[in-house]
């Protein structure tokens, strides 16, 4: 129970890796490894590893790093994995995890790495979120996230959040490298109210929706997906025709 380091990682690249050997490690990560209350830094990453992240890797309180990114682990991120107080860096990348980012999240605040890129996370991001005061690169990447970009992250040296399902307006304190390719096609049932064309939502679809519009286009902030009247990924002349025919056909 004194072990403090446990690596048995490959680094993906020609270059001497944990063990001076390549890793390939099969089968499920062991529960027991949450016995080791001394252990400080946890690396099995880059191997063949499947089957669930054990809750009870929460247990290491004294943990400051945890990889286990470029395996074929899956299920959800264990809320108990948020016990871990002491992470400094998280990395689940490139794994089979699904389901959404715990709100426990909000407990690591010493947290400064996460990447939980290329994964299957659905959801929003949780508010708790805004409790990782520390971080300075943040990566959630090539998952099915959902709904809106906070703007709380707007100082952190990296972050990545393209290749998800967020909705327009992205906050303006973030680059187009930053936001990337968005899936809104799940934000089209959200652009109207009970009237298609109802841009303000004032209950109706007239020349004030219009006016929305063509103010949107003109412009410089990025417009909002809903104004994408016929969905083709920009915001042009064509949509205000497409309004135009919508409100002379209510």
């Amino acid at each position: 129970e004194s072990l403090t380091l446990l690596w048995i990682y490959d680094n993906d690249h020609d270059l001497p890796d944990s063990l001076g050997i390549d890793s390939n490690l099969t089968g499920t990560i062991p529960s027991e490894i949450g016995d080791l209350e001394n252990l400080q830094s946890l690396r099995l990453d880059n191997n063949e590893l499947s089957g669930m992240i054990p809750s009870e890797l929460g247990n290491l309180i004294n943990m400051n790093q945890l990889i286990l990114t470029g395996n074929n682990l899956e299920g959800e991120i264990p809320p108990n994995l948020m016990s871990a107080i002491s992470l400094e860096s998280l990395s689940l990348e490139d794994n089979l995890l699904e389901g959404p980012i715990p709100s426990e999240i909000g407990n690591l605040q010493s947290l400064n790495w996460l990447s939980l890129a290329s994964n299957n996370l659905t959801g929003e991001i949780p508010l708790e979120m805004n409790n990782l005061i520390s971080l300075y690169f943040l990566d959630l990447s090539s998952n099915s996230l959902s709904g809106d970009i906070p703007n709380n992250f707007c100082d952190i040296f990296f972050i990545n959040f393209s290749n998800n399902q967020f909705c327009l307006p992205y906050p303006d304190c973030y680059t187009e490298d930053v936001t990337g390719y968005q899936d809104n096609s799940n934000c089209e049932e959200e652009c109207f109210g009970t009237i298609d064309g109802d841009l303000n939502f004032d209950g109706v679809a007239n020349v004030l929706d219009i006016v929305e519009l063509v103010t949107c286009i003109l412009s410089s902030d990025r417009c909002d997906i809903c104004f994408d009247i016929n969905f083709d990924g920009t915001i042009n002349i064509s949509d205000i025709i497409i309004l135009i025919n919508i409100i002379l056909d209510n």
